[in-house]
């Protein structure tokens, strides 16, 4: 299971660096500080998307345990998922929340934040 996992991750990290390196190749800074505001905002939007990909990670191993039945391998593996789907969450939010704490202390003051999208709201107006 971990060959797997370890596959899955070079994997992912083939396609974003991919993806990444062209948005840094043609961002047309020409200073070291534009290209790390640049490298900032992407890493800021990154975030969110690991921490949901985490979720989706945890979400899957208590799939696996609570479908698995009587089959105690796949049992440890949706227990082996959600444990390490815990982890992820609890590493990300830690880190994000020392950087941040770190941040204030020092008195640095952080950059635009990256937009969460939320769920789509219906206005409805009430005619009495």
């Amino acid at each position: 299971m971990f060959i797997k996992l370890k596959f899955f991750m070079k994997k992912s990290l083939t396609y974003l660096a991919v993806f990444a390196l062209p948005v840094l190749a043609f961002a047309q800074e020409q200073s070291a500080s534009g290209l790390i505001t640049k490298f900032g905002a992407l890493l800021s939007q990154l975030v969110p998307l690991l921490i949901g990909l985490a979720v989706v990670i945890f979400l899957f191993g208590v799939l696996r345990f609570i479908f698995s039945g009587d089959n105690d391998e796949k049992r440890k593996s949706g227990a082996w998922f959600m444990a390490y789907g815990i982890l992820g969450l609890f590493v990300m939010v830690s880190i994000w929340g020392l950087v941040s704490f770190l941040g204030e202390s020092l008195g640095i003051e952080g950059g635009d934040v990256a937009d969460i999208p939320g769920l789509p709201t219906i206005e409805v107006e009430v005619v009495n």
